[in-house]
């Protein structure tokens, strides 16, 4: 059918020229293909060479569905067309598109991409097969039916030490040389034996014939796996499998089947053995303040230091994390207890990690076999029973005491919960809102932290705090609420949200010189703003020392973050004292804001604190507001702000953005 159509476009062509040549057709009709456009008499010289343009183009394209005749490539039938036209109205473009043609057209045809051709499924599994040869660990050759190697992987040229193909197979495999040898009868086979290098070492191998035969002879793959090669690579399997990847400790797989061992000799030989539990003490914190690799870093620094103090048969495994774990076999209680002072003494010199000096601390429980259980899981969970309690009073290391109660035991639950979830981050935060004293305008809100069990419901923050104070958590957890409420801030300045919030700081902060520099890259690492950032700290605690604490909260002052002197009326804090903390506001301890009401000497230390901040230049919180009468009476004395249940009760970030709607353009006011 296209030959068809092609052929009657040849026909017309050739009558089109024919009738234009002889005058039988008439000069409107040679206008045709376009070529009135070349005769178009424009002023404009630009839209004069456009149509022009367009009048030799035109006649191309519609030139181009000519196709091919006996032969005649379609270049052929455009020419012919060309010539045609250029002949009867005497264009001399015409004739100039006709030289450069050619040209034009091998230019095009060195841009034109041709697709690539889809592989069939035999060269794809081909490829693959090659892929996977030279991939392997073993070494592979191929062998033709006189003995002569034909190809081979590069594993084969890594362990021959040199390039084989073109030798004969017996070059390098000495059990060919024998007389009677054959490469027919070894065919299917699996056998050990050595194989010679380019360098005439022997090495054992194991050696598989294929069973490929071909024109009567043998012909086919052979596969030489070295024996040696093998049982490394079985070897560092192993490693992997009973091995801490970060510090190269045993894992807590080879601990436990080190146990089983200890187990078993202690029924069968008598022989004691002693595990220690080891938590290290503020690593989670220099984790958070200077990134994972720095942690990483020091967890390896750790690991010899905890390797000096025990001898060459006694096993430290890393469970995970900052956890390791000790087993003494043939110990007694008295000697496992000098060796975990050694360990707290090992771990309290400081470390020197990227130019910088840290300082860790560990606590250890100690537990023992026959006298606190036979079973490894029991004496595990007793171990770390001694090794919370340790922490919890800053023991260094503790001996586990059967005697102990079940509310002591609850207490280091709590305390081994407590943990696991401030390191998985689930412990939440809400917000409580804090209102303008005259206006009740909301003015910004105090973060609090909240516990809830997945297993067991809500803890109340009076029941774990004091936990986490006397065990050392209180710092990890005071850092997971400040990224939290950094992070929630980011979040609420991109939707057009700015609120200042406040949260509360452990005295133990207070002496923790890294904590300036923590706040630093906190607020760094979220685009913080440290004026919508205030940090409460216990006025109890800054008249403990209130020299040493000075410092740190002027560093804190100069990165321009409000500070706060909380529970303020309780720590008997001096005059001249006030005047040197670099403090931005006062928070009244609730218990005279709650006995306003029904004693005088209350409102009267109220309004006493009132003026004196006034004074000193100093904003007042009062917090622990629970009606509107002390509410009224605390905006009449001059409270800047205040806070409590009768404003609303503390509320999840999102909750606390639908409920009172502050947003930079609006006023949110409470409502009572």
């Amino acid at each position: 059918m296209n030959r068809r159509l092609s052929l009657l476009a040849w026909l017309l062509i050739v009558a089109l020229a024919a009738g234009l040549a002889l005058g039988l057709v008439p000069v409107p009709l040679s206008r045709l293909l376009g070529l009135p456009l070349l005769d178009l008499d424009i002023k404009n010289p630009t839209l004069a060479a456009v149509f022009r343009f367009l009048g030799i183009v035109a006649p191309l394209r519609l030139a181009a569905p000519l196709g091919t005749i006996r032969g005649i490539p379609r270049f052929a039938t455009r020419s012919l067309l060309l010539v045609v036209l250029s002949a009867v109205t005497g264009r001399v473009e015409l004739a100039l598109i006709l030289v450069a043609l050619p040209f034009l057209r091998r230019i095009m045809a060195l841009k034109k991409v041709r697709p690539r051709r889809k592989p069939q499924d035999g060269a794809v599994h081909e490829a693959c097969a090659r892929r996977l040869i030279e991939e392997g660990g073993d070494a592979l050759l191929y062998v033709r039916t006189d003995g002569t190697i034909d190809a081979a992987n590069g594993v084969a040229r890594v362990m021959l030490r040199t390039d084989p193909v073109g030798r004969p197979l017996a070059h390098y495999l000495p059990l060919l040389r024998e007389p009677d040898a054959s490469l027919a009868a070894l065919a299917g086979q699996v056998i050990e034996a050595e194989f010679q290098e380019e360098s005439t070492k022997l090495r054992p191998a194991e050696i598989a014939f294929g069973r490929g035969e071909r024109d009567g002879g043998w012909q086919g793959l052979v596969r030489i796996t070295d024996i040696a090669a093998r049982q490394g690579r079985t070897a560092e399997l192993e490693r992997l499998a009973l091995h801490d990847t970060l510090t190269g400790l045993p894992n807590r797989k080879q601990l436990q089947d080190r146990l089983d061992t200890a187990r078993r000799r202690a029924v069968e030989r008598g022989e004691p053995f002693v595990i220690l539990m080891l938590d290290l003490d503020k690593f989670k914190q220099v984790n958070d303040t200077f990134g994972h690799h720095v942690g990483d870093l020091l967890l390896q620094a750790v690991a010899p230091r905890l390797r000096e103090p025990l001898r060459q048969a006694d096993l430290l495994a890393r469970l995970g994390g900052d956890e390791f774990a000790v087993l003494l076999t043939d110990t007694t209680l008295p000697m496992a207890a000098s060796i975990a002072e050694r360990l707290v003494e090992a771990i309290h010199k400081p470390f020197t990690v990227e130019a910088m000096r840290l300082e860790l601390g560990v606590s250890i429980g100690v537990a023992g076999c026959p006298k606190h259980g036979n079973d490894p899981d029991t004496l595990l969970q007793s171990a770390d029973f001694a090794m919370y309690k340790a922490k919890r009073e800053g023991l260094g290391f503790c001996v586990f005491d059967s005697g102990q109660s079940d509310a002591g035991s609850q207490r280091l639950l709590l305390q081994r919960q407590l943990k696991e979830a401030i390191e998985d981050n689930r412990m939440a935060i809400v917000v409580q809102p804090k209102v303008h004293g005259g206006t009740w305008q909301v003015s910004g809100g105090e973060v609090l932290v909240r516990w809830q069990r997945p297993e067991g419901g809500r803890v109340e923050p009076a029941e774990f705090l004091p936990v986490a104070e006397q065990t050392g958590l209180i710092q990890p957890l005071t850092l997971s609420v400040l990224n939290q409420t950094l992070e929630g801030q980011r979040d609420w300045r991109l939707r057009g949200f700015d609120l200042p919030l406040s949260i509360n700081v452990s005295s133990k902060w207070l002496y923790d010189e890294t904590f300036p520099k923590i706040i630093r890259l906190f607020l760094r690492n979220w685009s913080g703003r440290a004026d919508r950032l205030t940090l409460e700290f216990p006025e109890s605690a800054i008249m403990m020392d209130p020299g040493r604490t000075l410092k740190l909260l002027q560093e804190l002052a100069e990165q321009n973050v409000s500070l706060s002197l909380d529970d303020f009326g309780t720590g008997h804090s001096s005059l001249p004292l006030l005047q040197r903390l670099p403090i931005q506001e006062l928070k009244i301890d609730r218990s005279f804001v709650a006995g306003m009401g029904q004693d005088k000497n209350a409102a009267i230390v109220v309004r006493s604190i009132v003026k004196m901040a006034h004074g000193l230049g100093l904003r007042v919180v009062a917090k622990g507001v629970t009606n509107r009468v002390t509410a009224e009476w605390l905006g009449g004395l001059g409270c800047d702000e205040l806070q409590g249940f009768f404003f609303g009760e503390p509320i999840d970030p999102e909750a606390f953005i639908q409920k009172y709607h502050v947003l930079p353009e609006t006023k949110a006011e409470f409502t009572p």
